[in-house]
């Protein structure tokens, strides 16, 4: 066993410091230091026979990449991630066609016929993400996250198809991560197993977990390498990945994350999921455990999981806590064929994921959406636009200005039905008995009456009125001061749930949403700033 100590990082506090501790912290990973408590003797003897496989390999050309190799590489890359250094992504060389295939093919084969990658195709964007644990000024609590070049991903791709099965012929028949197929998961499903029985036996176990701290991080690529070459990897496969990991530099992001969703905990939860287009934590856990069942599917009938797959189910009752029980409940939850259909006709991963994706959509747009009528408050939001992993169109609209952001928290607590009025603030406090407008004291204050009536804001009102009543007479012939209350509220809470029936296009509805966000932003303000004035005349009033 080879005990590899914990960095020294020290504490860090300016930006640039904080850039130059998490520069230091990522560098010295996976970097050999003769200092630290190793077998130098078995170091210098890896490095000596790195050196005679280098000598082996140099001769030993490989094939050309076909296009096919090229192509299938560039369909088996994830999509939807963020650019690389260059400001790259899959989804440009996708759309570039056959020319872009053709052209990938001379450069990679180039790099193919030389055995080495070169030093551009190994910038990496690192971004380090907080471990949630310890000090967020240690950069050693931190994990780095680093985005590769395209071109790299698809190199890696391609020799990752040739020495699979060479690998995999060699590897241990419980080993599961970095594995085609399979994953940790797959590992931890027996565990949980023997824990469900357990507690179906109403026994005790212990188990014990070991965890190397930043194993893969820390590991020494010279040896790491040497058991590549023994794996049957002999040829300039091997230069080309020995390659990829020398000399690669990383570049650090900094990113900004702005809160838009910026609600109380009172929002009910629909309201939530509509506007950012997120399913309910149950759909998630639904999703990777369907997921993960496919995979077990898909096994060979020899592999561990399939065997304990067939066994349970065959053996255990619906009042089991068995994993493979909890699947069949998952199954019936969303009206799916039975457990045993799956496992018998396994559907291919791509399917499963499409048929379980549009499923499961349905089963929680229905069950939301059918929720809302219930909810007072959310009688303007336009609820028909709740798709998955996607925002509500009032949040797409980009805002005017950096100033334009800070208007959306207010504006979204009154289209939610979470702004606090005096007509809410009786049903909350015992000692709020009074629900007339603390302003104009000419009626109660509800949401219709702040935004539209209360005499005492029309000076911060009418003006931006004017500006919507313009936008909508030029365009569509619409006269705003003439529409209902409840067609006014919903122009100025949610424009989209009118963009059928007003003919209204992209453009026309940023420009009412951006006077939108400007009145009820007013309005929340001076209502602010004439409460605050009020409760410090009463301060001053109170004898002591």
């Amino acid at each position: 066993m080879i005990e590899l100590p914990k960095n020294s990082i020290n504490l860090i506090k300016t930006v640039q410091e904080t850039q130059t501790g998490f520069k230091e912290h990522f560098r010295t990973l996976a970097t050999y230091n003769e200092n630290i408590n190793i077998d130098n003797d078995y170091h210098q003897n890896v490095e000596h026979e790195i050196h005679i496989i280098n000598q082996l390999v140099k001769g030993k050309n490989i094939p050309d990449a076909s296009r096919e190799e090229i192509s299938n590489a560039i369909k088996n890359i994830n999509k939807g991630k963020s650019a690389d250094y260059y400001g790259i992504t899959i989804e440009h060389i996708v759309n570039a066609g056959e020319i872009m295939v053709i052209l990938l093919q001379s450069i990679i084969n180039e790099i193919f016929q030389q055995g080495y990658v070169p030093d551009l195709l190994k910038i990496g964007l690192l971004t380090p993400i907080f471990k949630n644990k310890g000090s967020k000024n240690d950069a050693g609590n931190y994990r780095g996250i680093t985005v590769l070049p395209v071109v790299s991903k698809i190199i890696d791709t391609v020799l990752k198809n040739r020495t699979q099965p060479s690998v995999k012929a060699v590897q241990h028949k419980y080993q599961r991560g970095f594995t085609s197929g399979s994953g940790p998961m797959n590992s931890a499903l027996p565990v949980e197993e023997v824990y469900r029985e357990v507690h179906d036996g109403e026994t005790e176990a212990q188990i014990i977990l070991l965890d190397a701290k930043s194993a893969f991080d820390k590991v020494i690529h010279t040896h790491m390498m040497r058991r590549v070459y023994q794996a049957g990897i002999e040829d300039k496969h091997w230069s080309l990945i020995s390659s990829l990991h020398q000399n690669a530099a990383k570049k650090f992001q900094k990113r900004l994350l702005k809160q838009l969703l910026s609600l109380p905990t009172s929002t009910p939860d629909p309201a939530v999921y509509i506007l950012s287009g997120i399913l309910p934590v149950e759909a998630q856990i639904d999703k990777r455990a369907l997921g993960l069942f496919n995979n077990i599917c898909n096994q060979d009938e020899s592999s561990t999981e399939k065997q304990l797959a067939r066994r349970q189910i065959s053996v255990k009752s619906l009042d089991s806590n068995s994993w493979f029980i909890q699947i069949k409940k998952i199954l019936t939850k969303y009206n799916m064929d039975e457990i045993n259909t799956y496992l018998d006709i396994p559907m291919k991963k791509e399917k499963w994921i499409t048929l379980i994706n549009r499923i499961i959509q349905k089963h929680w747009s229905d069950s939301i959406t059918r929720m809302v009528p219930y909810y007072k408050g959310l009688q303007h939001l336009n609820y028909t636009e709740f798709h998955q992993g996607k925002l509500h169109p009032l949040l797409k609209i980009k805002c005017q200005s950096a100033r334009d952001i800070g208007r959306i928290p207010p504006k979204l607590k009154m289209l939610t039905g979470t702004y606090i009025l005096q007509s809410h603030r009786i049903k909350m406090y015992e000692n709020e008995t009074d629900p007339i407008c603390l302003i104009c004291h000419q009626g109660d204050e509800t949401l219709e009456h702040f935004i539209l009536e209360c005499e005492g804001l029309s000076d911060t009102r009418n003006s931006i009125m004017d500006e919507v009543s313009a936008i909508l007479k030029d365009s569509r012939n619409v006269d705003f001061h003439k529409q209902s209350s409840k067609v006014k509220m919903q122009i100025l809470l949610d424009i989209t749930m009118l963009r059928e029936n007003l003919k209204l296009d992209a453009q026309l509805m940023a420009e009412i949403e951006y006077c939108s966000r400007r009145l009820l932003f007013l309005l929340h303000t001076t209502r602010y700033r004439f409460l605050s004035k009020g409760w410090k005349k009463d301060k001053k009033n109170v004898k002591v």
